[in-house]
């Protein structure tokens, strides 16, 4: 059985876990999210555990300054990458499903830097943000193509999504998987 590790908001990633059962991959979930915290996934029959990566780390404004993860993975301290490297190896990892979109690429940044050689597959479920021209709409896009080099697979679930995507990396055709 495949073992795949599953990162984001818990809250947000319900379907996903639910899928990736339903497909009999055996599911590691790790929650993203720097303020909400959970034992176990919430509102499934099933009892699956989840490792919560931020919690007991005292960084203020987390949620944003954790994409600093993308430009130096040590930045913030090396307790994140010791949990997540526990995580791969004791539970023998053999990929990684990231979910909705801009906001997990720290964590993948993570990823990369203890296993460089894991596949991670992107679910590009919401778009970066694009309700304005400001900076961070900026840096957002910035982050996403600089990382989308460390991509195995792109989800791609709208034609929209795929036109803004290849245009900003044409390169992600190549890994449109969705």
């Amino acid at each position: 059985m495949l073992k795949v590790l599953c990162l984001g908001w818990v809250t947000d990633s319900l379907k996903v876990i639910l899928a990736l059962k339903g497909a009999g991959f055996e599911t590691v979930v790790v929650n993203t999210s720097p303020t909400r915290f959970f034992e176990r996934v919430p509102g499934l029959h099933d009892d699956i555990p989840v490792a919560n990566l931020y919690q007991g780390v005292r960084i203020p404004n987390l949620k944003f300054l954790r994409f600093l993860l993308t430009v130096h993975p040590h930045i913030l301290g090396s307790s994140l990458l010791r949990k997540l490297s526990f995580l791969l190896q004791e539970n023998g990892v053999d990929f990684v499903f990231a979910h909705r979109g801009v906001g997990v690429l720290p964590e993948i940044a993570l990823v990369k830097s203890i296993n460089p050689d894991i596949p991670v597959i992107l679910n590009m479920e919401t778009f970066p943000t694009t309700s304005s021209a400001g900076l961070r709409k900026v840096v957002e896009q910035k982050i996403l193509k600089k990382m989308s080099w460390f991509l195995g697979g792109l989800i791609i679930p709208t034609d929209e999504m795929a036109t803004f995507l290849f245009k900003l990396a044409p390169f992600l055709k190549e890994k449109s998987i969705g």
